[in-house]
């Protein structure tokens, strides 16, 4: 396995949507789109588990009355925000892997967001790829223009 580190951008915005993290790869992948789908599969796998566990009996209780402090969160802390979510997917629907990975691909082929390993764009999903432990991994979305031309 070797350890990389992924982040997702969006044009037009200064903060990354996700911050650097580290993500194990696989050693066998050597290609672009070997690289989306193991990714495309494994962050499915999370969300279906996500999506699975609903375990929303954690934030109706406080902190100070649990054994488990790190699992629950501070109820009049988050209530100063004025706004306490249960980080639900309201529609329970558990994604498929196989279709998640054809969406990301045709995504990509349609330029709705860009790969680049370091400093380099990788443009084909063909072409080889080779990562180091240090490597970075950017996933930028492009924003398409919305609204009416008059």
């Amino acid at each position: 396995m070797t350890q990389l580190f992924v982040q997702i951008k969006q044009v037009g915005k200064r903060k990354p949507i996700i911050e650097k993290q580290a993500l194990e790869i696989p050693e066998t992948i050597n290609s672009l789109r070997q690289l989306i789908t193991w990714v495309i599969q494994d962050r499915v796998a999370v969300f279906n588990q996500k999506n699975e566990e609903g375990n929303w009996a954690k934030y109706l209780t406080d902190i100070d009355n649990n054994k488990n402090e790190s699992q629950n969160i501070d109820l009049e802390l988050v209530a100063e925000t004025g706004k306490v979510t249960f980080d639900a997917k309201y529609n329970g629907k558990i994604q498929d892997p196989n279709k998640a990975v054809d969406n990301a691909l045709l995504a990509f082929e349609d330029g709705l967001f860009r790969i680049f390993l370091d400093d380099t764009e990788l443009e084909s999903l063909d072409s080889a790829i080779i990562f180091t432990n240090s490597s970075t991994l950017t996933f930028i979305r492009l924003t398409m223009f919305a609204g009416r031309s008059w």
